[in-house]
This record gives structure tokens, C-alpha cells and sequence, in this order.
């Protein structure tokens, strides 16, 4: 159940400019509904037959044809756009100022995926950030994500940031909305329904509109983005759809061939009770025990010549085809394989501009976007200058899009490595040379250990060295002489 249908619903007790506000928000939320119900449906293969009314008997149009293109150019996007980790300009752990903290409590590791995948099926996603209510368990810094059908904002081409936005929470089973948040400038208002009356709590903070959303492809005069369910690709979605029930209808009548008769009795085509016999059962039985007529004359049998279905195979290539250059897709992943084995760098290359499309989404979106509402949520806890100075260089690092071999990673580090001095033992360099977070924190730990380790094999040895009957707290030892 979604909020699109119901009515704006009227909060006593809320300031008139707030209502105001809240109106202009679900009115927002409801025009585009439509829009993103339909891209919603083509997201999750239930984009339904759109008939010419030529090709396709009538009594075939009702078969289920499911097409996962759509999901497919979504999916290819979001499963590559994975945080990695987050770093601090600095060289600290972010963790110290309570960055894992935070994404643990609010499980980003979850939803991050999730609202990247909105965006891309709506144009955009929103975050939010409040203070949480701890008594109800909720974390002290609390991250809400949300989609366009349950949110949406004001954007200010001014400021470059939202003015004001509303979260839709929950609504009853009619559709009518049961609980939201509205974001004005330093403040976040939260309205509950219950029965026929509104609670409404204020929540004062100093960080503007805590409000920041993932929009894909946004432009100037677009700052919500655009839907990686394009116009183009629902077309060629239905297009496919098309083509693909006209080729299950040919593979019917390539495996049912027509057959004709001349000179056949009447009574071949009807059974012992004179009633006429279905296709079917002429086919399978009596046009292979035809009997010759009154004056001794055998019955011409023949078969029509059966039609290819190569062109509606050659249509479905062509239609992938527009596709894969619609969204930048190789055509691999597509189904379309060729003859011959692809080499490494054809694959690359097919892959490079989704990739880059992948990269421009992280850069200007992404990254700008969960940076500063990791940094709202921060200052929540600790808003001094000198935690505030710390967070400028706060940024999130993804995954590498590229797929880069283990062979590949490392020629490059033997080759690059040495001609940095340092860059070997640093974690940027292990990070290039292809080591996961994990093993970069594990890698880390163990040389720690083992140098601290070694230091005290030195101690040992350094008090092993001291003459037997000597005063092992002699000025010199004391002072560090034998530890030299």
C-alpha cells in the first residue's frame, strides 16, 4: 500500500505554513506516482502485452511473457556501486569518531544497496537524518532512507540543497498516511495519526535540512534525475515482449505443421458419432488411416512448407541490440554470445561505459551525498570545531567497478610499488594491489603483532647480555643503553 491515492491529510494543530508545506509535498509525491508505479512494474517483470492486434491469435494474447531487461539495466548499476569503506583525509580511523558505530545501528550495510536501487528505477532516492528516540530503540543518530513513492523535497537551485522535504512513514491498510516527518530549516516535525487525532513532536537541531538524495543523471534544470527506466526502454521492453510471444506462437505452429487433404471422405474428419474431430486429433490419428473413396480413388495428402522462425530470432538480436546501447550493457550480459571466445580486453571494453556511467554516479551523487549525511549524523553526537574539522575529511570509498584480475592487480603493484617510496607497506597500496578491507585490518593486526613480538625478543636478549652477578638496574640499563 503506498500514499499516492489518499487524500492530503489536514494536521490540527500544525502551523498553517507547515500545513501548507505538508500539501504541496503529498500533492508532489501523488503526481508522480503514476509514473513511478509504472516503472516499478517494469522493474519487477510485470510489464504486460501490448497488442498490435495482427501477429497474435486472440485466444494467445492472454499468455504470460515476462521480460527482466529492465531489472537487468537496474541490478547491472547497483550491484557495482558498493561502499568499500570510509577514510578520513588525516590517515585516522573513522570509526574513532563513531562512523561504524553509526552504520552498524542504522544498518547501512543493508539498506545502502536498496536505496541505491530505488533511485535508479525513480530517478531518485532520499536520506534523512534525525535524532533518535532511544527510549523506542531507535539508534542516537538515526538514518532513514526512503523512496520517491513515500518521499520527496523542495530543492533550491540557489543553496543547492533541499528547503524542506517530507518522509512518509506508514500508512493504514486504506492508503491514508498514519505517520510522517516533515524537514523544515533546523528542525524535523514528526506527525503521528491516532483514530482522528494528530501527536506532533519537534525535534531542534542545527544542521539546515539534514536531507540529501541519490538522484541519477540530474541536471540542471532536472535535480531529481532521470530513471534508468527510460521512455526508450520501456518501448523496447514492450517490443521484446512482443517479439518474444510471436516467436512462442511460431514455435507452436513450426511444431504443429499445417497438413492439407484432397479428395478425402467427409467422414475422415468426424468420429463414429458423426461429431467434427478437433485439429488435434486429425493431425495425430486419422490423416494417417485415410481410406480411398466410393470409385477407388486415394486421397492426396501433402504438407504445407513450413516457415523459419530465424527472422523473429534475428528481431529478438536486434531489439538486445538497441538495448545494450540504450543502457550501456554489454551484450553478453544480454544473452547475445558470439561464435568466438571473447578476449580480456574486448570484455573490458564492452564493459567501459558502464562503468563510466557507474563512476559519474558515484562521483557527483553518491559520494557528496551519503559524505554529508554521514556528517549530519556525527555532529548529532559531537559538534565541536575540532570534531567538525575532522569531518571535512570524511568520504566514502566504493568498490572498483572494474573487475580486475588477481594477475593484473599485482604486475601492476610490482611494477608501480617501487618507484613510490612507501607505497608498498601503506594501505593505499595494498588497496590498489587489490586486498579487500578485511584483509588490509587482518594484514595490519598480524604485522603489529609480530613487531611487537620482535621488540620484546630484543628486550630478552638485550637482558640476556648483562654479565651474571651484574646489577641489572645499572644506570646504563636503566637509562636504555643495553636496549640500544
Amino acid at each position: 500500500m503506498t500514499p499516492a491515492s489518499t487524500q492530503t491529510p489536514y494536521v490540527a494543530g500544525l502551523s498553517a505554513q507547515h500545513q501548507d508545506m505538508v500539501t504541496g509535498l503529498v500533492e508532489k509525491i501523488r503526481r508522480k506516482a503514476f509514473r513511478n508505479r509504472l516503472r516499478r512494474t517494469y522493474y519487477e517483470h510485470k510489464a504486460g502485452l501490448k497488442d498490435l492486434g495482427i501477429a497474435i491469435p486472440p485466444h494467445l494474447r492472454g499468455v504470460e511473457t515476462a521480460v527482466g531487461l529492465p531489472a537487468k539495466a537496474v541490478d547491472s548499476m547497483s550491484r557495482r556501486t558498493m561502499l568499500e569503506r570510509w577514510t578520513l583525509a588525516s590517515g585516522g580511523d573513522p570509526d574513532v569518531l563513531g562512523v561504524g558505530e553509526i552504520s552498524e545501528a542504522n544498518r547501512l550495510e543493508t539498506l545502502m544497496p536498496q536505496a541505491h536501487t530505488s533511485a535508479l528505477v525513480a530517478s531518485t532516492a532520499f536520506g534523512f537524518v534525525t535524532a533518535g528516540d532511544t527510549g523506542a530503540g531507535e539508534p542516537e543518530s538515526l538514518i532513514t532512507l526512503r523512496s520517491a513513492e513515500w518521499a520527496t523535497g523542495t530543492w533550491s537551485s540557489r543553496l543547492n540543497s533541499m528547503t524542506s522535504a517530507l518522509s512518509i512513514v506508514d500508512v493504514d491498510d486504506l492508503g491514508a498516511i498514519d505517520h510522517m516527518v516533515l524537514y523544515v530549516p533546523n528542525a524535523a516535525i514528526v506527525m503521528r495519526r491516532s483514530g482522528a487525532r494528530w501527536d506532533i513532536r519537534q525535534s531542534v537541531h542545527e544542521l539546515g535540512v539534514p536531507v540529501e538524495q541519490f538522484a541519477y543523471r540530474a541536471e540542471l534544470g532536472r535535480p531529481f534525475g532521470r530513471s534508468r527506466i527510460s521512455r526508450p526502454v520501456m518501448s523496447l521492453t514492450d517490443s521484446i515482449v512482443r517479439s518474444m510471444l510471436r516467436t512462442e506462437v511460431s514455435a507452436e505452429f513450426f511444431n504443429a505443421p499445417q497438413r492439407w487433404a484432397m479428395g478425402a471422405e467427409e467422414g475422415a474428419f468426424s468420429d463414429r458419432d458423426g461429431n467434427p474431430l478437433s485439429g488435434w486429433q486429425i493431425i495425430l490419428g486419422n490423416l494417417l488411416t485415410l481410406s480411398r473413396d466410393e470409385e477407388g480413388n486415394a486421397p492426396t495428402v501433402g504438407e504445407f512448407k513450413q516457415q523459419s522462425m530465424q527472422p523473429n530470432i534475428e528481431q529478438l538480436r536486434m531489439l538486445a541490440q538497441w538495448f545494450a546501447s540504450e543502457t550501456n550493457l554489454p551484450l553478453r550480459s544480454l544473452g547475445i554470445v558470439g561464435d568466438n571466445p571473447e578476449s580480456e580486453g574486448a570484455i573490458s571494453e564492452a564493459n567501459h561505459e558502464l562503468e563510466l556511467d557507474i563512476r559519474h554516479w558515484q562521483s557527483t551523487s553518491l559520494s557528496p551525498a551519503w559524505r554529508r549525511l554521514m556528517v549530519s549524523a556525527l555532529r548529532l553526537r559531537d559538534d565541536s570545531d575540532a570534531a567538525r574539522a575532522e569531518y571535512a575529511g570524511l568520504s566514502p570509498v566504493w568498490l572498483n567497478p572494474t573487475k580486475v584480475t588477481t594477475s593484473a592487480a599485482g604486475d601492476w603493484f610490482v611494477k608501480v610499488a617501487p618507484a613510490i617510496d612507501g607505497l608498498a607497506a601503506s594501505t593505499v597500496g595494498m588497496e590498489m594491489a587489490g586486498l579487500s578491507p578485511q584483509q588490509i585490518d587482518r594484514f595490519t593486526a598480524e604485522r603489529r603483532r609480530i613487531q611487537g613480538g620482535n621488540t620484546l625478543d630484543r628486550v630478552l636478549a638485550a637482558r640476556a647480555d648483562v654479565a651474571p652477578g651484574s646489577d641489572a638496574t645499572s644506570p646504563s640499563l636503566a637509562a636504555g643503553g643495553g636496549l640500544r
